[in-house]
């Protein structure tokens, strides 16, 4: 915004057109004005003032905190009408409005969006992503395709079945949310939330098999929803032929989330996310069970780091 000084008149006192003086001066001081007006609305729609709203935002009034992160309650996916082809965008936040960046320029919808699956045709199971695009000056609409980069913002992946026209979610998987789309680009912000927390466990494992399925040796509690990334396990093997078997992360009396063949490790052991966990969020107080299943040796000083991102507005897994 650049202020440009209005050019009035100067008086004297033999002046006789004081009229045409003074009217000029308005008309200059009026133009001025007026181009202030335009400059501060034109900060507050698409930079200043607005940037900061958005920022803190609160969410439905039912909670107890304003949520401070761009888009945990924008544009959350709703599959209630999934069985006839369409999928929406829901505003849950206490303003209704959701907003994003998109070329470089902040757009927005008040209430909801909505988009057909009906231009996808043929029974067949499909990654579908769901996301937004711009519609006129400043706002947006719902934009679907099977191809991410024909979504100019895609938000969701959604892995969906289409047999007899009857649009379902695959069997044992779950719509996706792309952690990215939550935060604003190349902020702060976003390099604290993509950097995984971690949770340490310390272990004692004697030798022998000790199944983590029966119990486990070790439980631990993730109290927020939450995505995984990986684990590291470092160890010093009692054994002078190494360690033999699996060291694995169990949903307590569940499925496998982390595993890892420890034979031919050393003393630090990536513990790889297992599908179809991986990308997916995870409930909140969800109780893990370390354990191991070795067939030869034991390790003593075992510690166990575990790295997870929390989920905002993801779909959470079945």
């Amino acid at each position: 915004m650049t202020f440009s000084i209005p050019s009035l008149n100067s008086y004297a006192s033999q002046d006789t057109n004081y009229i045409v003086k003074l009217n000029g001066d308005k008309a200059a001081l009026d133009n001025s004005f007026l181009g202030i007006q335009s400059d501060i609305a034109a900060v507050q729609t698409a930079t200043g003032t607005a940037f900061l709203e958005d920022w803190g935002r609160k969410g439905p009034v039912s909670e107890a905190w304003p949520d401070g992160v761009l888009g945990a309650y924008s544009l959350v996916l709703d599959t209630s009408d999934l069985s006839n082809g369409n999928v929406s965008l829901v505003s849950e936040n206490q303003s209704s409005q959701s907003v994003c960046i998109l070329g470089g320029k902040r757009r927005f919808v008040l209430g909801n969006l909505s988009a057909s699956l009906s231009s996808i045709t043929g029974d067949a199971n499909y990654t579908v992503y769901l996301g937004v695009e711009a519609s006129g000056e400043l706002g947006l609409a719902a934009k679907l395709d099977v191809t991410q980069g024909n979504v100019p913002l895609a938000l969701y992946s959604l892995p969906l079945n289409l047999a007899s026209g009857v649009w379902t979610v695959q069997a044992s998987q779950t719509p996706t949310r792309i952690a990215r789309t939550v935060y604003w680009d190349n902020t702060v912000e976003q390099l604290r939330q993509e950097t995984p927390q971690v949770f340490h466990m310390n272990l004692s494992w004697p030798t022998g098999s000790v199944n983590s399925s029966s119990g486990g040796i070790c439980k631990v509690t993730i109290p927020y929803d939450h995505i995984w990334e990986d684990s590291r396990l470092a160890c010093t093997s009692t054994s002078a032929a190494g360690l033999t078997g699996t060291i694995s992360l169990d949903i307590d009396g569940g499925a496998t989330v982390l595993s890892a063949d420890c034979t031919t490790a050393g003393n630090s052991i990536t513990m790889p996310v297992q599908s179809p966990y991986i990308g997916t969020a995870i409930a909140a107080n969800t109780v893990y069970s370390a354990g191991m299943d070795f067939t030869t040796g034991s390790v003593t000083n075992a510690q166990l780091s575990l790295f997870v991102r929390r989920a905002y507005n993801a779909p959470l897994a079945n």
